[in-house]
């Protein structure tokens, strides 16, 4: 758990903090981990999503080019969302951490669509997540246009 020192920008008793440490307790006791990170993402509207992408689950792996940031070594994610459904992409990929090799030149790899509904959580290790990317689309959310703002946290 993450102790005493709460979270930056929360007051330890909020309303806010307190649910957070509530997905903390929940993921730690569901799935084993001690967690040590946690990202917020705020999608207010249709048209913000989260980009296909690995997660970063140790010190050999960047952010970015220009990345100066250290990780702690991961065992892997869970996602949680929270105020509305979205479709999320897991995309099968071929590259040097991939143990997946290219059929052919016209392979097109692997696309899986799933919904994360409210209230749902996503989970993937380390061996899923060096053979796959994922991410949420904006273009197939879930309501009407403005009606589907929603919260997701990542937990590692």
């Amino acid at each position: 758990m993450l102790g005493a020192r709460g979270f930056p920008g929360f007051a330890p008793s909020s309303s806010s903090c307190q649910g957070i440490r509530a997905l903390v307790a929940h993921t730690e006791q569901e799935y084993g981990y001690r967690v040590t990170a946690i990202q917020l993402n705020f999608h207010p509207n249709h048209k913000s999503s989260h980009k296909q992408h690995r997660d970063i689950y140790g010190a050999g792996q960047k952010g970015g080019i220009n990345c100066t940031c250290s990780f702690m070594k991961c065992t892997g994610t869970v996602c949680y969302s929270i105020g509305s459904s979205r479709q999320i992409l897991c995309e099968t990929i071929t590259d040097s951490r991939s143990k997946y090799e290219t059929c052919g030149e016209e392979c097109t790899g692997r696309k899986t669509y799933k919904w994360m509904h409210s209230g749902s959580a996503m989970h993937f290790n380390a061996p899923w997540n060096n053979n796959h990317t994922h991410g949420d689309l904006s273009f197939f959310s879930f309501g009407a246009v403005g009606q589907d703002r929603r919260i997701q946290s990542c937990l590692m």
